[in-house]
């Protein structure tokens, strides 16, 4: 069975998800919602804005975006009185993994206050032969949320009090409260993609005569936008007009660049904005690739390894001083040692039980709490939980059997998916995205508390951003790589992130930052 080297997603796919978040958000504030407006022939809305932007990696155009703001002219999905306006942004991208094209189809569409305050919206994404829909609808107690696959439909809810704002709103919030240099600006969003809430943080750095690609000057505000680590530089006018957005990611430049419908939807068109831009290397996951000078040979069989980790600092690690531990630090960098864990003692230490199991530790109680994406409690994750698992004589050995079965069992293919358990099982496909994410399923089907983790995995010739997961086993978490058939999982990964996706996606900003120098390794 050929197992492909690396995987960056959704660590890579989280950049660009946000990235496109953040670069398509062009609106204008409300004293000029209706500056140009004009009635869609369709459903006979006023149009108040109608936007387009273009996506370049370096000079290389790889996708578009549409956004349109219209007044209310339905009744309100919500029944709530007072006026609302609509939105919908639609957006296209083009980018490579693996050497492998993938195109990626988002839309949202929603309503908010006239307070710009989020009422509902909806989220979907189509790329890898997978279709995703969240639906979100605020209420009192907190975000009522829906999430839809082919496969299954998931409702949660979580808590929130006050007002939440869509990304879609951004600009438009600040021309509503004033733009002024060194005035600075936080509004809490909802995150669709990883379920969560975060905060963008905006502060107005100065104003510039921009000189467009048609030849015109705009008079613009430049501001630097933060959402989740990710920095963005913005150029808007008074109204929130978008005329250009710049951003690093791996450190290639992006760029978005306002351009009419023609310009953008044409994937051949180039802006003069980004023509002294370099050709960008286009593969994400070898741009992310950490090389290192002292190569590290058999990686599988690593028992201990010492690291520089450099770029870093300890809120951007996982110390758990079991399989991680930092041995010192400096200004700019983290030592570690990592150690792989006996796993026979543990085996020879276990007693014999069979699944499923009894949890008696409430701390653990959330790694075993069904998530939308890790439906353990659906019928056909516990059926294939129990399957795989009835010959198991100890938990260890419950959750190898799913661990190998995993390897076995799920072709190794790239995905760019948001993934979803109960999809993977049905598709038996996927990278280690897709594994860790069934691996947590399935092992929490049958009472083991498991998580995803995510960091560095050395494999042929450097680090790679890469997923796995860890299980709670007699009182300590026991790591296991299914993905790469590293079920006793050696001390060639580097630990960064574990929880949720959104937990996963605190990383984004050590992507093309980090460097790894290998001080000592013992097999």
């Amino acid at each position: 069975m050929r197992i492909f080297k690396y995987r960056s997603t959704p660590i890579a796919f989280v950049i660009w998800l946000v990235f496109l978040w953040l670069l398509h958000t062009d609106v204008v504030s409300q004293s000029f919602l209706t500056k140009d407006a004009y009635i869609d022939i369709n459903d006979g809305a006023l149009i108040m804005r109608q936007d387009y932007m273009g996506f370049y990696l370096g000079n290389k155009k790889i996708g578009f975006s549409r956004y349109i703001l219209k007044e209310d002219h339905v009744e309100s999905k919500t029944r709530l009185p007072g006026k609302y306006y609509l939105f919908e942004s639609n957006s296209f991208l083009q980018i490579e993994a693996l050497g492998m094209p993938i195109t990626l189809k988002m839309h949202q569409a929603g309503e908010v206050n006239e307070d710009l305050s989020l009422r509902n919206f909806s989220f979907s994404y189509e790329a890898s032969g997978q279709k995703l829909t969240v639906f979100v609808d605020v209420q009192d107690d907190g975000l009522h949320i829906t999430t839809k696959s082919e496969q299954d439909t998931s409702n949660t809810i979580i808590p929130n009090s006050g007002d939440i704002y869509h990304a879609d709103m951004i600009h438009l919030l600040v021309a509503r409260d004033g733009l002024e240099i060194g005035k600075s600006y936080s509004y809490p969003v909802f995150e669709a993609m990883t379920m969560s809430f975060s905060n963008v943080e905006i502060k107005v750095l100065d104003k510039e005569k921009l000189k467009l690609p048609n030849g015109t000057v705009a008079d613009t505000y430049k501001l630097d936008i933060n959402l989740k680590g990710i920095q963005t530089t913005s150029w808007i006018n008074e109204a929130g007009d978008v005329f250009k957005e710049i951003s690093s990611v791996i450190g290639i430049t992006s760029t978005a660049v306002r351009e009419t419908r023609e310009e953008a939807e044409n994937m051949d068109f180039v802006s003069k904005e980004v023509l002294n831009q370099p050709a960008p290397e286009m593969d994400l996951i070898k741009a992310s690739k950490i090389a290192v000078d002292k190569p590290i040979n058999n990686p599988n069989k690593v028992k201990s390894m010492d690291i520089k980790l450099i770029g870093a600092a300890t809120g951007d690690v996982v110390i758990d001083n079991t399989f991680q531990s930092l041995l010192s630090q400096g200004d700019d960098h983290l030592v570690l040692r990592i150690k792989k864990q006996d796993y026979k003692s543990l085996t020879d230490s276990l007693p014999a039980e069979t699944a499923p199991y009894a949890v008696n530790d409430d701390e653990n109680q959330k790694y075993l709490k069904e998530e939308s994406l890790v439906q353990s409690n659906n019928p056909l994750i516990i059926e294939k939980a129990r399957e795989i698992t009835r010959d198991a004589a100890n938990r260890w050995q419950a959750a190898r059997a799913i661990g190998d079965w995993l390897y076995l069992n799920i072709n190794k293919e790239m995905r760019v998916t948001i993934p979803s358990a109960v999809e993977v099982l049905a598709s038996m496909k996927g990278d280690c995205n897709e594994h860790s994410t069934l691996f947590a399923a399935l092992s929490r089907a049958i009472g083991l508390p498991a998580k995803v983790c995510a960091g560095l995995v050395y494999q042929g010739d450097g680090f790679y951003y890469h997923a796995w997961n860890e299980v709670f086993i007699a009182g300590r978490w026991i790591p296991i790589d299914a993905t790469l058939n590293r079920i006793e999982m050696d001390a060639a990964h580097i630990k960064l992130a574990e929880g949720s996706l959104d937990a996963q996606t605190d990383i984004v900003n050590l992507i093309g930052k980090l460097n790894v120098e290998v001080i000592s390794v013992d097999y």
